[in-house]
């Protein structure tokens, strides 16, 4: 007979099945400034498609279906919990590399998106830069950035990121 470590059995089923659905969570973000007050102080942060989001609450990569490249404020919030995020946004529907200029037609956007007590608030960057060093497949991304929301206030800061399959181009 095999004697079985049932709690370190249930540990490696658990870390196989995040990295097979692209759930392993982790990343590393500094942001710093507020927009009407608030912060931005990640629990959680991905990247996938178009997107990276960072979030002040835990949530697992298949948590994510509700994030779309399109919030109206006024319209109904996209989860039934509370949360302040900040999310970037391709045009086309990928990640890519590069330095981008956020002031006129850009090709990404910035939004402080807050959902509280079942109401929505978006703010959207009118100028600032992102830099994307890297994007790695299935891997991490990584940048800087320095965002204004006009006279509503201002994000800076770095990361690096892990991939989200669940992160997909929505309308």
């Amino acid at each position: 007979m095999v004697a079985v470590d049932l709690e370190e059995t249930m540990s490696m089923f658990v870390l196989a099945a995040a990295l097979m659905t692209g759930c392993a969570g982790g990343g590393t973000a500094e942001i710093t400034g507020n927009v009407d007050g608030l912060s931005i102080t990640p629990s959680t942060m991905y990247w996938g498609g178009p997107f990276v989001i960072f979030i002040g609450r835990e949530l697992e990569c298949n948590e994510f279906a509700w994030v779309t490249k399109v919030y109206d404020e006024g319209d109904e919030p996209p989860t039934d919990f509370d949360f302040t995020a900040l999310q970037l946004t391709y045009n086309e529907s990928d990640v890519v590399t590069g330095t981008y200029d956020l002031s006129g037609q850009a090709p990404v956007k910035a939004e402080v998106i807050n959902v509280t007590g079942g109401a929505m608030t978006v703010f959207k960057a009118s100028e600032g830069t992102l830099i994307v060093d890297e994007v790695a497949g299935e891997g991490d991304a990584s940048g800087e950035f320095n965002f204004t929301f006009d006279e509503d206030g201002a994000l800076s800061g770095s990361f690096a990121v892990p991939w989200c399959t669940n992160l997909k181009s929505r309308t």
